[in-house]
């Protein structure tokens, strides 16, 4: 895995959202340091880590890990994603917190 490449689409997004290193590492609950280290692929992190990005930074796994956007997805991936365009914004949020809970559940395990 590219953690360099990684770190910079990281950086890229969260310039795009006009967002600090704190203000990203405060919202996923890491250090501004270890953020920084991410962003500058000097750090490995997580799968919970990579995830809670993605959602902070309103963007996929896929693109953070591979650098793929929704041109190089799949049509049965589009299928699936404008099907989950159809949740509302609570069903969505839902989701997120099942998604989290089980995270958490697997790094108590």
């Amino acid at each position: 895995m590219d953690y360099k490449a990684i770190g910079e689409r990281i950086k890229q997004e969260r310039n795009k959202m006009g967002l600090t290193q704190f203000q990203l590492a405060e919202s996923i609950d890491i250090s501004p340091q270890y953020e920084g280290k991410i962003e500058r692929g000097e750090k490995r992190f997580s799968f919970e880590t990579i995830v809670n990005l993605s959602i902070a930074l309103n963007t996929t796994l896929d693109y953070l890990a591979f650098g793929h956007r929704d041109s190089d997805k799949s049509p049965e991936r589009l299928e699936e994603e404008l099907l989950a365009n159809k949740l509302s914004e609570g069903q969505i949020s839902l989701l997120n917190d099942i998604i989290r809970a089980m995270l958490v559940h697997k790094k108590r395990g």
